[in-house]
């Protein structure tokens, strides 16, 4: 099926020859996926990948076949190896960035997070490469799907890191590698880290639970040469905190405090 993808499609009269490889290849992965100890061949990871970038209809055949045959150079043990994600990111880059391309890129992104290894440098290299640009519309979930990865690896991380940072960073070589990516505070990927970790692990904490971190929060970011990543989540919980302290504690008609206050203390 790889090497099919790989010959004369790009004759705009054979252009039924690609839908017609699409529709065998689908066919072939839905049996597979019957087939437990098939799933994860590597030939079969590949197969998924070309057929996602194929089934986009935006990415150039001479792109693709590049993209096949480099997959099938490489060690059949690693697919999802560095040179192989670098190509794919540029033949994807080279896009025009709409929302068009941009499912591509997603969907490319999602497949290597199901299949590269948590304790993969494969990993480490993906993520330096996601989290040292801008994001993209919709990165959300995949942000949100590599810290909830990090948080079942290793319970409670992200409180971690607000009272012992050093200690979260040796569990999580991971975390320390997008702590170095993310050194720069005012950009669009800290903004989306600090929402997507307060929506994660904040938003659904028992507010008496909060007192233990709210003095290292606070900490973090008045003390000098705080880690960014430590800044980041202390800015999470913070903003957490005081959105569930306001719930809490003020008056359902919170949309008129100074009423409220004056009709408590002068009267």
């Amino acid at each position: 099926m790889l090497q099919r993808i790989c010959g004369n499609f790009e004759v705009a009269e054979n252009a039924h020859l690609i839908d017609k490889w699409q529709h065998d290849v689908t066919k072939v992965l839905s049996l597979v996926n019957k087939i437990t100890r098939a799933k994860n061949l590597p030939d079969l990871q590949l197969l998924r990948i070309v057929n996602d970038l194929v089934a986009a209809k935006t990415i150039p055949l001479d792109s693709i076949k590049e993209i096949v045959q480099l997959g099938l150079s490489l060690d059949e043990q690693e697919v999802l190896s560095e040179e192989f994600i670098n190509t794919v990111f540029d033949k994807l880059d080279k896009l025009e960035q709409n929302e068009k391309n941009i499912i591509p890129k997603r969907t490319f992104i999602m497949r290597c997070l199901a299949l590269i290894p948590i304790k993969s440098d494969t990993l480490l290299s993906f993520y330096k490469k996601l989290f040292s640009n801008e994001p993209f519309p919709l990165m959300g979930a995949i942000i949100e799907r590599i810290f909830i990865k990090e948080d079942v690896e290793n319970e409670g991380i992200f409180f971690t890191i607000l009272t012992d940072f050093e200690e979260a960073v040796r569990q999580s070589a991971r975390l320390n590698l997008i702590n170095k990516c993310l050194g720069d505070l005012d950009t669009n990927m800290a903004t989306l880290c600090c929402d997507t970790i307060e929506q994660s692990f904040f938003m659904n904490e028992k507010l008496e639970n909060f007192a233990a971190f709210f003095g290292p929060a606070l900490e973090a970011l008045y003390k000098q040469g705080r880690p960014p990543l430590q800044k980041i989540v202390s800015i999470a919980f913070l903003k957490e905190f005081v959105r569930r302290f306001w719930d809490s504690f003020l008056p359902k008609d919170k949309n008129n405090p100074l009423r409220f206050m004056s009709e408590r203390f002068f009267n």
